[in-house]
């Protein structure tokens, strides 16, 4: 439906210009409302925040004074000491070699009729020297056998001067754990 307009034409466009001032300045409020408002909001968000962060400053102040009394300097320095001692142990649980397990090898490997005089273990090399005396040659070489089977040991020597008796012979062996079985508990 169409609206018919009866008015003289400079009064319609009078009409048209006051209509159009209108929504002129509402446009123009509704936009200087908004900045006002956003304005406002921004400045009460400054405010905010510099309240926080004064109260923030206030805590850093006694959490500095805090750190920086006897009382905590005692406490960080017994905790530093601790994580010294700590570190000191995992450095020598880590290079300590456990020789318990190659006497318990060795001494499953050991024929009954043997008898060990002497034993001689080098950290550094890995190294173990036996020295005994045996009842019989067969023995010996069997310890020399059973040495040479077992997973635990390697390198043996085994000198000849271990045989010239028959019976009641001493002898010396000299073989070497391997390295990866001196971590093993």
């Amino acid at each position: 439906m169409k609206q018919i307009n009866l008015l003289p034409a400079i009064e319609q466009r009078e009409l048209k210009l006051q209509f159009f001032a209108r929504r002129l300045s509402n446009f123009w409020f509704w936009v200087i409302g908004s900045v006002i408002i956003f304005f406002l909001l921004a400045l009460a968000t400054r405010f905010y925040m510099e309240g926080m962060i004064k109260d923030t400053e206030t805590l850093i102040a006694q959490d500095k004074s805090l750190l920086d009394s006897s009382d905590y300097k005692d406490l960080q320095n017994q905790i530093l000491l601790l994580n010294k001692n700590i570190k000191e142990i995992k450095n020598l649980r880590a290079q300590h070699y456990y020789w318990s397990g190659a006497l318990v090898q060795l001494s499953n490997l050991i024929p009954p009729d043997m008898q060990l005089n002497q034993m001689t273990f080098d950290r550094a090399t890995a190294k173990i020297v036996i020295a005994g005396q045996a009842k019989t040659r067969e023995s010996v070489i069997a310890l020399w056998a059973n040495v040479i089977k077992s997973d635990y040991f390697n390198n043996i020597n085994f000198p000849l001067t271990n045989l010239q008796q028959a019976k009641n012979l001493d002898f010396t062996y000299t073989f070497y754990v391997k390295p990866e079985k001196f971590k093993i508990e």
